[in-house]
């Protein structure tokens, strides 16, 4: 069997799944069995579609054939991501726009307009690869994120968390963007994360008093290091102070004695209280 045989075996099949309607009567057999929920994880339609998701998608697919065929209702529901940078960041490039100051001049309601267009700019060709794979897929009834019904169903099941008592607040080190003012997803750093080199200065304080200690001070901006007349320290927290061996090894490897454990007791803030401290740059 040549190539051109496949393809015209599975446009075959196609046609008669859909002539048919062998989807929607696979659902109609399970009406009223024990539901196996599955709301696909929705792709983002102002791109085109790639091998990645092919891929991904056909094991979405298995699951949903092989739950029904063990006897579960699969309601196997699309859906449209419409939030997120990948969407703003195309649309400000359409329109020319540099800086979060650039969007609020041409008007959040008309860019949120343009990026909810942008948003489901490929939806056809990503509903013609769906139904080319033969993936079964609910497409006349997806769910699309930036829908009232949908944010507000969002809500509810935090609301339902929350009265559980198991949401809590915590902290976490998170990327921001300081051109976008936001926070950053792992997968929006990987669209352009690259490796970049910045220059830093690492400044040894001396401190008069006590004798025989200091501070290591890290400056982002070395051009400020001037202006440095001070340092002040939280009461509240503790400092750890390292040895002289310990200090030297830190100056070439940032601090690795807090990893070998070699840092000294810790003392809080107060007790640093009336150190008057040397620059040495």
């Amino acid at each position: 069997m040549t190539l051109d045989d496949f393809k015209k075996n599975e446009e075959k099949i196609l046609k008669f799944w859909g002539d048919s309607k062998i989807f929607e009567k696979s659902l109609a057999q399970r009406k009223g069995a024990k539901p196996f929920v599955f709301y696909e994880g929705p792709p983002t339609a102002n791109g085109l579609p790639h091998i990645g998701h092919l891929l991904t998608r056909i094991f979405k697919d298995l699951y949903g054939r092989y739950k029904t065929m063990r006897g579960y209702y699969v309601l196997r529901r699309a859906g449209w991501d419409t939030h997120g940078l990948p969407v703003e960041i195309e649309v400000e490039k359409q329109l020319g726009l540099k800086t979060k100051k650039d969007i609020e001049e041409f008007g959040i309601a008309r860019f949120n307009k343009k990026a909810r267009e942008s948003a489901q700019k490929y939806k056809a060709e990503w509903e013609r690869m769906t139904e080319r794979m033969g993936f079964w897929l609910d497409l006349d009834n997806p769910y699309i994120t930036y829908r009232p019904e949908y944010i507000e169903s969002v809500w509810a099941i935090i609301k339902k968390i929350w009265d559980k008592k198991l949401l809590y607040q915590g902290h976490k080190v998170v990327p921001f963007c300081t051109r976008c003012g936001t926070p950053l997803s792992s997968h929006e750093v990987a669209q352009g994360y690259e490796d970049i080199t910045e220059t830093a200065v690492i400044v040894k304080l001396k401190i008069k008093k006590p004798p025989k200690r200091g501070f290591f001070l890290s400056i982002q901006y070395p051009q400020l290091r001037r202006y440095f007349f001070s340092i002040l320290s939280n009461q509240k927290r503790k400092f750890a102070f390292v040895s002289k061996k310990s200090v030297s090894e830190a100056e070439r490897a940032w601090c690795p004695e807090f990893n070998e454990g070699r840092a000294r007791p810790r003392v809080k803030g107060p007790a640093m209280r009336g150190g008057r401290a040397k620059p040495r740059l």
